[in-house]
């Protein structure tokens, strides 16, 4: 190639960073020579013929273009042409060895590769080169990182090579970068921000090598070494920002990938501790032990990507049964049990930690934000937090109180790792000037609650050198000078001020403001070096008697010159001064209006490095960063604009704006570069803690980080595919660790789910967790006596998992594996397998679980009430233990679950008997409106009903409750609750349980059971019926549907045919008095009469419901028929329409056509008498007929006529017809004329 030789010219490479010209020359030929080998390559695939004469000289060029100085300003590229450059040149030099032997055989010998590597992908500061070269390996290798989620990390010798794979250069290029890189690995600690693409390019070359044939890779070497390299690496972590350090998480891939392609070759790689010490040391740091000495949490990894890799290897490295143990081992202790941050319970993961920023906000107590915008203001000063940390105060001292908890809040605003802190205690020591402690509910003015703290403070702080100290941070004094109009003599007062007081209405400015603040005051002496403006934007206007708020648009500047407000340059004002320069600091803003808004605050950080111009703000628990470039559209006030929706605009105005403006003298923000030099960096600069304030907030820090991880999703994947690995340990090994394995990660697991997963908003492991727990209990029943045994001595589990957590998954899955665990220790009592002795082992553990279980929940009724919504989570347990068998019914009986039932549906309204007084707690959330669902309690009620005998003796405590049926006795508390008559001798247990409708199937089930037993107890059928009767009379009618569908129930069941009949024509002749309520209900019933199944009644009269319907007619049909819903006027028309009006009677009897004859003729008689009852007795000249309501009845009335009437042959048919005919001309003239039908 004649390209090549003009490169290697003498001297050229010399001249190359002499000559910018000869430079770009050299550039576009490299460029040039790279097409050319890449159109070579296309064309053969020979790479031994002798492209270059002269291959070492083209090495040496292209490798002094790559090791030029990138960061010498001298070198005449810009930064585009040079990264080209650069790329172009490793580009070529890999395309060179790819097609000429010769070339490669040259570079394999240079002997500075690891060197070269390091220069491009660790140490280059250049992003953009250090992809670009990763590129390029990654086109050599065929590979790319982003397909890493897609190999099979498995390694297969006998795979086809493609590419340049397939050359033997290309696989020894590929080994010798290989080599030069993990020779490097040890070296990339030093650039964990750098490090993201060497990385990439190890673990593609890494994988890509495992792939070669004939390679053979030390898999523990590597395991050992990258794991001590990893596990030594000091990374910077920020508790709030989770950054990628990319050592560890490059590391963590190579070690995923190097055991999964040892396991793949069936070769064990792990080593000795190294799975214990990647927990210990990168995801759950030990916590501190309580000491004298200064306390330095450890912060484990928080990027959620790298913790999830280092899940993975630990995973990996538990294929071992030993690991497996030592890692359950170490995860029954690493949840701190029953902890919280948050008196809630419950945890909100993305809620919990600070800020990015590096700074905790402050809870808002109710109306707090004016509290809160002043305490982080003060607190953002740094000379005036440490004085706050330092000054001299006593905790056991009440005097002192304010000052004490205000060193807390500032303690814990710098150095806690929570989202807020709660300046709860620290409100509660603060008194107004009537000695009032604060009301949380009312908002004070900010400059008033400034006062009132200032002066709090200074009068609890001892030393007379700390209160004149105090008094310099903010305060200064005010000249006020009265001039006599006869002499010259001034007349000055001193008067000192902590703010300045500006009128903002008809001033444009800060600055204007002040000229006028100081025609009567003037500051002298020394002006402080901090500053407080208040904006009197407050104001009372006389003419309403109400206060208002000034919006208008007020200035202030970045920088403020103090220097022509002091007496100095007042009294002289053409005597040169020096500038006293101030910045602004701080805003305090107000949004809102006079009588109701917010309070928050914009704060630049200070002291920071260089120029930087950085603010954040403050919103309550909120800390974001701001852009002060916004200041003057948040800030200023005055005229809103499109930007703003017009909710935020009071009048065309914004209601946000400055109300308190901080500003800082330039001089002593310089000096505290100075003296907090150590502390600038990117993190805020803070102030050291007295020792045992310190050393509770690191211990207070370590729990809450540990939770906060624990509380990542990636720990729950984790247990859940230990607990895998676990279950496959004992189905393939019988051994006694295998067994203690299982045990082990099933505690682990519950502590889990009860700890973490149930107390987490959004935790996606919930159903698998449950899922495989489930499991595991199924394929062993020692799994289910170690949750049961598990849940026995952790009496608030059951309260945690089925009434506390929000998660109804978590609530009903747990649930079901309790009783799944109860029913798999019950199913082995029936194994006939087993001898006697373990028989008797087996009961024994069975009776003692299921003691346990229910004592537990006997505990959880007491405080039932606070979760409303578990009741039926609640009560669906004691459903499934009932249901197991007659022996777990009495238990729960034995433990006063049947009472407890009785007495729910007992304690009404009526609460005839006193209950209010043993439930108070209940009642009171009841009367507040909680709703408490009874569906799942009435359900078990029935079943407790089902298996005790009413009719037997009630037994005294201590008694045996099992009777000769087989069935149990009842106590005599709950006899009295279960067979008590009311007023009219109806049962009723059985009317509250039907007319409370909180579980229709039970209660169907509770009156089934009731009605068996009338046989056994007297008058037990007449109080049924009682009830009945009371029900179905009961107003509004609507509340009769239950009372309906039970009706129908007893007339499908009693074999009676005078007791149902009697019942039947109650029901019938109630539908009367329905109103306007219960029509459809009513109906509904009457057309279902005739379709009962009651074999003994039908047995004696086939037709006997269809008779009786029919036979009722008169008193049902004429309402329903008027009824206001024109549902179910149609729906009662159709059914008489079917029954009587087009009935076939051709081969009828004549007893048959005579009832006919004669139901017809009444129900016409009835329906005449509604209307009559409706409109002539009640008419006036107001009434208005709907037309729609009385056509259908007019309609029956007149088939009644047609059919069943004669005018002429039967005596007194005439008078009613006449009547039937005056009542269509009464209601027709009634009828509003649009509505008349045509």
């Amino acid at each position: 190639m004649n390209i090549d030789a003009i490169l290697m010219k003498p001297g050229m490479s010399e001249l190359l960073r002499e000559n910018a010209l000869k430079l770009n020359i050299a550039c576009s030929f490299v460029n040039c020579l790279l097409v050319a080998l890449k159109a070579f390559a296309k064309s053969t695939s020979d790479s031994s013929q002798h492209l270059f004469k002269n291959p070492s000289g083209l090495i040496s060029l292209i490798l002094s273009l790559l090791t030029l100085d990138r960061n010498d300003s001298s070198i005449p590229l810009n930064e585009p042409t040079l990264q080209r450059l650069i790329s172009s040149s490793f580009a070529t030099l890999i395309e060179a060895s790819m097609n000429d032997d010769h070339i490669w055989a040259a570079l394999k010998d240079y002997t500075q590769m690891p060197d070269l590597i390091y220069s491009l992908l660790l140490s280059e500061p250049r992003p953009g080169i250090r992809k670009d070269i990763a590129e390029i390996i990654f086109c050599l290798c065929g590979e790319s990182p982003l397909q890493k989620g897609y190999w099979s990390n498995t390694v297969s010798k006998n795979a086809i090579l493609t590419g340049n794979l397939a050359t033997a250069t290309g696989a020894d290029m590929v080994k010798s970068f290989w080599q030069a890189i993990s020779l490097l690995l040890p070296r990339a600690v030093k650039h964990p921000q750098l490090a993201q693409e060497f990385f990439e390019v190890a673990l593609v070359t890494f994988h890509t090598v495992a792939m070669l044939p004939t390679t053979e890779i030390p898999y523990k070497q590597y395991v050992q070494d990258w794991g001590n390299i990893l596990l030594s690496h000091n990374g910077k972590e920020f508790v709030g920002r989770e950054r990628v350090d990319h050592v560890v998480l490059g590391f963590a891939y190579l070690l995923k990938m190097c055991l999964e392609l040892a396991i793949s070759e069936n070769i064990d790689a792990g080593t000795t501790n190294l799975m214990a010490n990647l927990f210990i040391t990168l995801l759950f740091p030990n916590l501190s032990d309580t000491q004298d000495d200064k306390i330095q949490p450890s912060i484990p990894i928080m990027n959620t990507t790298t913790r999830q890799e280092i899940y993975s290897i630990i995973l990996l490295l538990c294929r071992s049964t030993n690991n497996c143990a030592e890692m359950l081992e170490l995860l029954e202790d690493i949840i701190p049990y029953d902890y919280t941050y948050d008196p809630t319970w419950i945890f909100d993961r993305s809620k919990t930690i600070r800020s990015a920023e590096g700074y905790a906000g402050l809870r808002n107590l109710s109306n707090t934000c004016y509290l809160n915008s002043l305490f982080t203001q003060l607190f953002m000063n740094l000379d005036f937090r440490k004085f706050i940390l330092e000054v001299e105060t006593s905790e056991d001292d009440p005097t002192q109180a304010v000052l004490t908890e205000t060193k807390k809040v500032f303690a814990y605003l710098q150095d806690t790792w929570q989202k807020s802190v709660d300046p709860q205690n620290a409100v509660d020591t603060i008194r107004t000037y009537d000695n009032e402690p604060i009301d949380i509910n009312i908002q004070m003015d900010v400059d008033e609650f400034y006062n009132l703290l200032f002066d709090r403070w200074e009068s609890q702080i001892r030393s007379a050198e700390d209160k004149k100290k105090f008094r310099s941070f903010y305060g200064g004094q005010l000249v006020q000078q009265i001039k006599s109009k006869e002499c010259e003599h001034i007349s000055e007062r001193l008067e000192p001020f902590s703010a300045i007081q500006c009128d903002i209405k008809g001033k444009p400015g800060l600055e204007d403001s002040l000229r006028a603040y100081v025609e009567g005051e003037i500051m002298q002496g020394d002006i402080p070096d901090n500053l407080i403006f208040h904006l009197k934007r407050f104001d009372f206007d006389v003419i309403s008697m109400m206060r208002s708020k000034i919006n208008d648009e007020f200035h202030f500047p970045e920088r403020i010159d103090m220097s022509p407000f002091t007496i100095d340059y007042l009294s002289n004002p053409d005597a040169p001064i020096e500038p006293d320069m101030f910045e602004l600091v701080g805003v305090l803003v107000h949004s809102g209006t006079a009588e109701s808004g917010h309070y928050y605050s914009y704060i630049k950080e200070r002291p920071s490095a260089g120029p930087n111009n950085s603010w954040v703000e403050f919103n309550d628990s909120d800390v974001t960063r701001f852009d002060p470039a916004k200041i003057p559209d948040q800030c200023f006030g005055g005229t809103g604009d499109n930007m703003h929706s017009l909710s935020h605009v009071r009048f065309g105005c914004k209601v946000w704006n400055a109300y308190m403006l901080f500003y800082q003298r330039v001089s002593s923000m310089e000096k505290a570069k100075t003296v907090y030099e150590d502390s600038i960096g990117d993190s805020p600069a803070r102030i050291p803690l007295p020792l045992e304030l310190g050393n509770h907030i690191a211990l207070e820090n370590e729990v809450f980080i540990r939770i906060y991880c624990l509380l990542d999703p990636n720990h729950a994947r984790f247990v859940v595919g230990l607990f895998n690995r676990a279950r496959e340990i004992n189905r393939t090994e019988n051994t006694e660790i295998a067994s203690k394995i299982q045990k082990m990660s099933m505690h682990v697991a519950l502590d889990t789910l009860e700890q973490l997963v149930a107390r987490s908003k959004d935790l996606p492991e919930v159903e698998p967790l449950l899922i495989d727990i489930k499991r595991s209990i199924d394929e062993c029943p020692r799994a289910a006596y170690w949750l049961l045994q598990w849940t026995g001595k952790r009496p608030l589990l059951l309260r945690n998992l089925i009434a506390k957590s929000p998660n109804s998954v978590i609530r009903v899955g747990f649930s079901k594996l309790l009783v799944t665990a109860l029913s798999r220790l019950q199913d082995r009592l029936g194994d006939a397998d087993s001898d006697r002795e373990l028989q008797s082992e087996y009961h024994r553990e069975y009776m003692d679980m299921l003691e346990k279980v229910v004592g537990i929940m006997v505990i959880m009724w007491t405080t039932l009430h606070f979760y409303s919504r578990a009741w039926d989570d609640y009560f669906e347990v004691l459903v499934e233990i009932a249901n197991l068998g007659l022996y777990e019914v009495e238990t729960l009986i034995e433990h006063g679950f049947l009472l407890r039932c009785l007495e729910m549906v007992w304690l009404d309204g009526h609460d005839s008997r006193r209950l209010k007084e043993v439930y108070p707690a209940y009642v009171r959330l009841i009367e507040k409106g909680r709703k408490f669902s009874h569906y799942k309690l009435t359900e078990l009620l029935a079943i407790f009903l089902e298996n005790i005998d009413i009719a037997a003796d009630p037994v005294r405590t201590g008694q045996s409750r099992r009777t000769e049926a087989g069935k149990l006795a009842l106590s005599y508390a709950e006899s009295e609750l279960v067979l008590a008559l009311g007023d009219k001798r109806e049962l009723a247990l059985l009317k509250k349980v039907i007319e409370q409708q909180e579980n229709v199937e039970a209660a169907r089930r509770i009156f089934t059971t009731f009605l068996s037993t009338t046989p056994a107890i007297d008058g037990l059928m007449d109080s049924i019926v009682h009830m009945l009767e009371e029900g179905l009379a009961v107003e509004p009618a609507s509340l009769a549907s239950p009372f309906l569908e039970i009706t129908l129930l007893f007339c499908g069941m009693v074999p009676e045919i005078d007791r149902v009949r009697s019942l039947i024509e109650f029901a019938t002749k109630s539908v009367d008095s329905i109103n306007e309520a219960g029509g459809r209900d009513h109906i509904t019933f009457i057309q279902t009469l005739p379709t009962l199944n009651n074999t003994a009644i039908l047995e004696q009269d086939e037709l006997f419901f269809l008779s009786l319907v029919l036979e009722m007619a008169p008193y049902w049909a004429p309402t329903l028929l008027h009824y206001d819903d024109r549902l179910v006027r149609n729906s009662a028309f159709e059914y008489l329409q079917e029954i009587l009006f087009l009935k076939n009677l051709d081969d009828a009897t004549e007893t048959t056509r005579q009832f006919y004859q004669r139901t017809g003729r009444q129900l016409g008689q009835a329906c005449i008498d509604k209307l009559q009852t409706t409109y002539l007795a009640t008419s006036n000249a107001q009434t208005v007929v709907d037309a729609s309501t009385v056509e259908i009845i007019q309609y029956v009335i007149k088939l009644c006529i047609e059919k069943y009437f004669d005018e002429e042959n039967i005596e007194g048919d005439r008078a009613i017809i006449d009547r039937a005919g005056g009542l269509f001309l009464f209601t027709l003239s009634y009828i509003p004329f649009e509505s008349k039908r045509i």
